[in-house]
């Protein structure tokens, strides 16, 4: 209690004597935050976190036991609440929540720029998807198509639905759950292309799409889509675009025009009568060829909800009604459709962000969320924004900084608190606001995050910052971590929807067998998942499905993952996307590159080798803030393209590549021996990456073909 009453009474000495004497409050701050490790030394730091637990042992000498929660290590989570249907989650909360806030959308004021956010209650939300899924009935565009060869389910109400993120999207959702249709999300920025593979893979008969470019992609492609005849679009379409449609012979309507259809002559729900009935085909984006479409049923994303629900409750961290969602991460993934869920059950706010992730910050600074979901890139800028804003500080205020944060990760370290009474008052309350002001909690997935970045935002935000992992295929399930466990680069235990065990690697000397420096058994090899919340297989695709999900039914992720002692897994690896070298050296380039894009000058890397060459090359975009930290030093131009012919900037690039390459202990055979500095970003619109942010690897062979044969060319003089 004396150190609580001392902080207090230094806390208000602080912020008084900042007024007029900045210098005394930094002395006061040292004082106090020295005699608050001083009184806090004898708590002992907490004890370390049990992930999982065996719950059965192995069946063979190359396989590891089964790993489930320590949570719940009886059983699996194999639903919610007894639903058949997501239907059914929906209706649970419209019923219970009809008067309160739902969705919020941000209005338009007369300049064009983004107002406040109007909000539909869940009663409202209620009536529009009743009245909407009526329309499509009305319409006939739910059409049920068979095909007799899949072995799950043999027919289908195939809906697709195309966009960012917005009211509409929510609302065909739950319409087609209504109705027991299958929905089909659609990534709006993979263009005709896929488009067209899905729509005739499908046979598809109705998709829904936010905007008129989309709809005239799709109208350039219907004579190809033979099945495609009709279009909804949630914006009013233009009539030249109508008129368009109408000659193609195409019925293209607006979503007003369906929602008054419906409610003109409004239809019964007929929603699934078994949760193993098909939620949805959620194609993944895939890093080579066309997607695969993996199946989902009700079962498993309510399963996904359950075990989500559980781990953020055992965290004392529970969703409820007055929790606040910025939405933005797309519907067409599964992770923001499983969060879509999780927070439909629990009758949560979502606000919609208003369409332009450049102006992201301003739909979170007028929506304030309470929870915070995001991937290591968008939690990267964030980093470099605030880093950069303390730098910039006068000596005070960036001499308070950096000791904040140097005294606040000590205390994360040794507590897993992210939170400090004072230096939160002094520093942190600041930079918490960079998300608002009122998150509970971040999480973070799709990639791995550097424990810099990890513990500089967890300190900033002032909150726990969650890794997760899950793929499509695990429904976004497969491992999470605790909020007060202080460590980073784990990604938690199974959670409870999925139990877990490792594969033995021999030509990669991966065993199940493997011991930690100190002899403890630290299992290492291909991290496999089975479950509730698993994928059934890929629709239309037998040989796929063969590949991904083994006789038992585990899915194989692709990844290595060591266990620790407390039964957490971190990922150190990959099975997949592994080749040799010339001398017979197996490499793993997503580990390496990895590594790279730690490194202050490196944005994102491609790192490429093949077997009939000894050694590794590497394309390298750099990071603007590298970009500027060596124009201002060497006093050149801040241009990007003449910087990556710069050799200056090169051999610095290089020297921080080969340092984290030293410090993450690459062996001799992973450091890149020759780089090509690239200008331009890869991003989701240049093919380069995939929606969830995975580099493509044979498009990027493919594009860099040039530059790769050059730097192979000087490797063999």
């Amino acid at each position: 209690m004396a150190d609580v009453m001392f902080q207090l009474v230094l806390a208000v000495l602080c912020v008084f004597t900042f007024q007029y004497a900045p210098l005394l409050t930094a002395v006061f701050a040292v004082l106090g935050s020295l005699l608050f490790l001083m009184l806090s030394a004898d708590s002992g730091k907490p004890p370390e976190h049990l992930y999982s637990v065996e719950a059965l042992a192995a069946k063979n000498k190359n396989e590891s036991g089964v790993y489930r929660c320590a949570w719940e290590g009886s059983r699996l989570h194999d639903g919610y609440k007894g639903f058949t249907s997501c239907w059914f989650n929906f209706e649970n909360t419209a019923k219970y929540n009809a008067s309160k806030p739902a969705f919020g959308t941000r209005g338009k004021k007369a300049d064009g720029s983004s107002g406040a956010y109007e909000w539909k209650t869940w009663g409202e939300v209620s009536e529009d998807v009743g009245a909407f899924a009526s329309g499509l009935v009305k319409l006939g565009a739910l059409e049920e198509k068979s095909f007799p060869n899949e072995k799950l389910q043999k027919a289908y109400k195939f809906l697709g639905v195309t966009g960012k993120n917005r009211y509409e999207y929510y609302v065909t959702m739950q319409a087609s759950y209504r109705q027991g249709g299958c929905l089909v999300p659609l990534y709006d920025t993979l263009g005709p292309d896929t488009f067209e593979y899905i729509i005739n893979q499908t046979s598809m008969k109705t998709v829904v799409v936010a905007e008129s470019p989309l709809a005239k992609q799709l109208l350039n492609i219907h004579k190809k889509c033979k099945s495609l005849k009709i279009i909804v679009q949630m914006d009013e379409p233009p009539a030249d675009l109508k008129k368009e449609a109408k000659d193609a012979g195409i019925q293209l309507l607006s979503f007003s025009e369906v929602i008054e259809a419906g409610k003109k002559s409004p239809s019964p729900p007929t929603p699934a009568k078994s949760s193993d009935e098909m939620n949805t085909i959620c194609y993944t984006s895939g890093t080579t060829g066309n997607p695969k479409g993996a199946f989902v049923t009700h079962k498993q994303m309510l399963a996904a909800v359950s075990a989500l629900k559980f781990i953020t409750e055992k965290n004392n961290l529970p969703f409820g009604p007055d929790d606040m969602h910025i939405s933005y991460l797309p519907y067409a993934h599964i992770f923001e459709r499983a969060v879509c869920e999780v927070l439909t059950a629990a009758g949560s706010m979502t606000a919609f962000f208003a369409g332009d992730t450049a102006k992201l910050v301003d739909d979170i600074q007028t929506c304030k969320p309470t929870v915070f979901f995001s991937v290591p890139r968008l939690y990267s800028r964030i980093y470099d924004k605030i880093a950069a804003g303390a730098n910039k500080g006068g000596f005070v205020k960036k001499t308070l900084f950096n000791l904040g944060l140097r005294i606040k990760k000590e205390h994360l370290r040794a507590t897993g608190s992210a939170k400090h009474f004072l230096w939160d008052l002094l520093v942190f309350g600041k930079t918490k606001n960079a998300l608002g002001g009122r998150v509970r909690y971040c999480l973070t997935g799709a990639a791995p995050m550097s424990k810099e970045v990890q513990e500089f935002l967890r300190c900033c935000f002032c909150c726990p910052l969650f890794e997760g992992y899950g793929m499509t295929e695990t429904i976004a399930c497969g491992g999470m971590t605790f909020s007060l466990d202080p460590n980073c680069g784990i990604v938690g235990g199974p959670v409870p929807s999925v139990e877990a065990k490792v594969l033995g690697i021999p030509e990669m000397n991966y065993t199940p067998h493997d011991k930690d420096d100190e002899g403890r058994p630290m299992p290492r090899g291909e991290l496999c998942l089975r479950g509730p919340s698993v994928f059934s297989g890929y629709f239309q695709n037998e040989e796929k499905t063969k590949e991904a999900l083994d006789d038992e039914g585990w899915f194989h992720t692709g990844d290595v993952v060591k266990v620790h002692p407390n039964g957490a897994f971190q990922i150190i690896d990959r099975a997949k996307n592994i080749f040799k070298l010339a001398h017979g050296e197996y490499i793993a380039p997503e580990k390496i590159e990895n590594v790279y894009v730690q490194a202050f000058s490196v944005a994102q890397a491609f790192v490429y080798g093949t077997s009939t060459e000894r050694f590794l090359v590497a394309i390298v975009v750099p990071s603007d803030e590298g970009v500027k930290a060596f124009a201002d030093k060497t006093g050149k131009s801040r241009d990007m393209k003449a910087l990556c012919k710069d050799e200056d900037f090169k051999k610095e690039v290089v020297e921080e590549m080969n340092a984290a390459g030293k410090a993450n202990k690459l062996n001799g055979m992973e450091f890149a021996k020759e780089v090509t500095l690239w200008p331009e970003p890869f991003t989701v619109e240049n093919d380069l990456l995939t929606p969830s942010f995975k580099l493509k690897r044979f498009q990027a062979k493919t594009v860099f073909e040039k530059e790769i044969a050059e730097m192979y060319a000087k490797l063999n003089k």
